[in-house]
């Protein structure tokens, strides 16, 4: 089985397809600085929608942050996968639209 690519991503979504490495850079941030904005932005428990604390530790060590935002099927709902990893983030990504699909909510 050849690793899903962004291109898989971008087919399965009707609307936008975001993704933004290292954009804590950009304005003179650690990873953790950055990610730590994240959380407090977020309405949801930052933990537990990045689901692993070893990627957040992971991508802390590496001052890596990959961010893919997809909206699947409306400009409204939207999944962002957070991850140190390209690849990674990608796959993740196209498990939860695998199980959009399977459970009948892909378009």
């Amino acid at each position: 089985m050849t690793e899903p690519t962004i291109q898989n991503v971008i087919d399965r979504c009707e609307c936008e397809v975001c993704l933004t490495v290292n954009q804590h850079r950009s304005y003179y941030q650690k990873a953790d600085e950055y990610l730590l904005e994240i959380k407090e932005r977020q309405s949801k428990d930052f933990e537990e929608q990045l689901a692993e604390p070893d990627v957040i530790a992971k991508m802390i060590e590496l001052d890596m942050v990959v961010e893919l935002q997809f909206y699947p099927r409306t400009p409204i709902g939207f999944y962002i996968v957070y991850h140190h990893d390209v690849q990674a983030a990608i796959r993740e990504a196209v498990a939860i639209l695998d199980k959009m699909a399977f459970l009948g909510a892909e378009a």
